[in-house]
């Protein structure tokens, strides 16, 4: 699993456009340019030929994290859990969060697997993705 740069667009583009990722990313068919989400230098994005988790830095130590894995159950639980390890010990998150739809049962199950702790159901409306359960974990 490596950090992307701007340099991996192409590659990180296939990944978040796969069949089985693009629609779990946001309404829409278009095609999702990670132009700007590599741009920005204070998140992170780390990633592998299976996918990743990008970590949109929201203030000093705190992430907001998405994941985008083609695969499924324990492989995608083992790369979540190394790109979480690693933010913590090697970028300096001290607290990373997940905004997950209520209708996503499988990505709530998902953080949990992964160590995160609900903070209860919450309306996000500038989402656009309706009632959401946050989730939190700390180093």
């Amino acid at each position: 699993m490596m950090r992307a740069t701007v340099r991996d667009g192409v590659q990180v583009g296939f990944l978040l456009n796969h069949p089985t990722v693009r629609p779990t990313i946001g309404p829409g068919d278009d095609w999702f340019d990670p132009a700007g989400m590599l741009a920005d230098e204070k998140s992170v994005l780390l990633f592998d030929e299976s996918g990743g988790q990008f970590f949109h830095w929201r203030g000093p130590g705190i992430y907001e994290a998405h994941s985008f894995y083609i695969v499924r159950g324990r492989d995608a639980l083992a790369l979540g859990r190394e790109a979480i390890r690693r933010m913590f010990e090697e970028y300096g998150a001290e607290k990373i969060w997940r905004a997950t739809p209520i209708t996503n049962k499988a990505a709530r199950w998902f953080n949990r697997q992964l160590g995160f702790t609900s903070l209860g159901i919450i309306d996000m409306p500038e989402y656009g993705m309706g009632p959401c359960e946050l989730f939190e974990r700390k180093a």
